[in-house]
C-alpha cells in the first residue's frame, strides 16, 4: 500500500514540474529567447516522460 501511494506522489510531482517547465519555456519563446527556451521543452519532455514510466511502471507492479 505504501509502494502505490510514493509512486502516486512522485507521478504528481514530475507532472508538476513539467508543467512548470511548460511555463518558464513559453515565458523564454515569448521574449525571444530561443536557446534557453529550448533547453526548457527539453526538460519537459524529460519529466513527462518519467511521469511516463513511473506510471506504467507502478501498473507492472499491480
Amino acid at each position: 500500500m505504501k509502494r502505490k501511494k510514493n509512486s502516486k506522489v512522485v507521478i504528481g510531482c514530475n507532472i508538476v514540474s513539467a508543467i512548470c517547465f511548460g511555463i518558464v519555456s513559453y515565458g523564454h519563446f515569448y521574449r525571444g529567447r530561443m536557446e534557453i527556451g529550448w533547453i526548457f521543452v527539453i526538460l519537459t519532455a524529460a519529466q513527462l516522460a518519467l511521469a511516463v514510466m513511473n506510471y506504467m511502471i507502478s501498473k507492472k507492479i499491480d
